[in-house]
């Protein structure tokens, strides 16, 4: 690691910085369902890479054959996806496998029990979380609902059983309350009526659980609001389609949007979204990103602007607080958060895109940078899959890399920066760029200002924390009086450093 000055970008006080002592926040570095997080906002705690710097890839012995690509998981070590081999036998040649994050050496290889009583689709992955890997066998089209298993992600055995039937289809994983239970959904074999669901993360009893029909398959993830005490879900209300809330603490059901109607009459599976603010963000793919105030007794429409049709894809709200989507000629766009005015554009829509509508799948990192995964899987009509990456104003394109068929197949992002994707065939690629740190950047944004005041406080305070919640960062940035140690004898020297640019 090297270190480098830089200057100050904003000036504080010693008070605020004392007073700031008590702030630290805590935040995993992992990649845990679709759209990272259980809030759904795609945003990594971490840096990504700055160019396309091959770390690893898979090959014909070190990965399973899959027809198609499936999103990563990334916990600590790990990377989880799972594999499908033939579209003729999906359920006897889909598997689960696990790699290191750092190396791409496979380390297990899983296939889950066939039940005859509800038989499942393909082996798939619904989400990891606090030293367990939730698997299940659920599938599309007719109702397979089946167990859900936890496991444990350094072996692949079995940790507990699910005690009822769980159904997510394709782009379905669940979320997590902030103990680490897990919201789901629930469906019996021959049930039409889906029930969302609290799981014990100790036990896989059921907590609680709240009947609902949902918009459509694969429309039916939740996302969560710890904040509000909030689980929001797309579900059938009162004339139409639209987002139904319910308590995070009890299931009951609170309240819900009114009808979002596609024009299109296109089908609803991209999962709502919740902002650092609480705000909703509700994506009728083909129509319109609709924001929502959550007030409490009721969602109150924000503003609503025009999207594009990523079927099975992500949207993400940046750390600059701005909301990213598809528009409905391809292009990125930035969304203003308070009032709904497109503040960014990129200069070309994104490159290759077999068609719309398209499967985008985004990421953020804690700089702002913005990939996005154009969601191609070659059909015959000479698109080609692209990991791509942008600048937090969509300006520039600061690297693009072939990932033919990527699909649905991330990224995600884990510790170190490691940015991982899934392509057919044998390949599962990672990307890293070392970075050159700097005194002062304790968050590891690249720069240095009152946004890193907190994570110096917890690298007093909570060392172990600051590690765990700055997976890509070095206390070391802290140590300016150079003894070797970040603690409070550095505290003048980060003042110096905040107000005097004396880094």
């Amino acid at each position: 690691m090297t270190w480098r000055q830089r200057p100050r970008t904003l000036c504080v006080t010693a008070f605020v910085l004392i007073t700031s002592l008590s702030l630290a926040q805590s935040h995993a570095g992992d990649w845990n369902p679709i759209g990272g997080n259980s809030a759904r906002d795609s945003v990594a705690t971490n840096r990504g890479p700055v160019d396309a710097d091959l770390l690893w890839e898979t090959n014909s012995s070190t990965a399973t054959y899959s027809f198609w690509a499936d999103m990563p998981f990334v916990w600590g070590d790990f990377v989880f996806t799972s594999r499908v081999e033939s579209i003729f036998d999906i359920s006897g040649s889909s598997v689960i496998e696990a790699f290191d994050l750092r190396t791409g050496a496979r380390v297990w290889t899983i296939q889950l029990p066939v039940n005859a009583a509800h038989p499942g689709w393909s082996n798939r992955i619904l989400g990891v979380r606090d030293g367990q890997l939730y698997v299940s066998r659920c599938g599309d089209g007719a109702p397979k609902p089946d167990t859900m298993y936890a496991v444990d992600p350094a072996t692949g055995n079995v940790i507990w059983a699910s005690q009822h039937l769980v159904h997510h289809s394709a782009s379905e994983t669940v979320a997590f309350a902030e103990n680490g239970d897990i919201i789901c959904n629930l469906r019996d074999v021959s049930a039409t009526t889906h029930r969302l669901a609290r799981i014990d993360k100790d036990t896989g009893l059921t907590i609680w659980q709240s009947p609902y029909t949902v918009a459509a398959s694969n429309g039916g993830a939740p996302a969560v609001s710890i904040a509000n005490d909030r689980v929001y879900v797309w579900g059938v209300v009162t004339g139409g389609i639209g987002v139904r809330a319910y308590s995070l603490a009890t299931g009951a059901f609170k309240y819900h949007t009114g009808p979002i109607n596609s024009a299109a009459g296109l089908a609803q599976h991209a999962n709502p979204m919740v902002g650092p603010d609480g705000t909703l963000y509700a994506n009728r793919i083909g129509e319109a990103i609709v924001a929502y105030d959550e007030t409490g007794v009721a969602l109150v429409e924000k503003w609503r602007v025009a999207m594009g049709s990523s079927v099975f894809g992500t949207n993400a709200v940046g750390p600059n607080g701005l909301v990213y989507t598809i528009d409905q000629n391809g292009y990125i766009i930035a969304i203003d958060p308070t009032w709904g005015a497109i503040v960014h554009t990129t200069p070309n829509p994104v490159e290759d895109v077999q068609s719309m509508p398209a499967n985008f799948q985004f990421m953020i990192d804690v700089t702002g940078r913005v990939y996005v995964n154009n969601g191609t899987v070659d059909n015959g009509l000479n698109a080609v899959g692209r990991i791509i990456c942008y600048t937090p104003d969509l300006q520039t394109v600061l690297w693009s890399d072939v990932v033919a068929e990527i699909g649905r197949g991330g990224p995600a992002l884990g510790d170190d920066g490691i940015l991982v994707v899934c392509d057919a065939g044998y390949t599962i690629r990672a990307y890293q760029t070392p970075f050159v740190a700097m005194f002062g950047d304790l968050n590891c944004d690249e720069q240095v200002d009152g946004s890193d005041l907190a994570a110096f406080s917890q690298a007093l305070s909570d060392r172990a924390g600051y590690d765990a919640a700055h997976p890509s960062c070095d206390a070391a940035a802290g140590d300016f009086n150079n003894d070797q140690m970040t603690n409070m004898d550095d505290i003048a020297g980060f003042v110096s450093c905040l107000l005097g640019g004396d880094c």
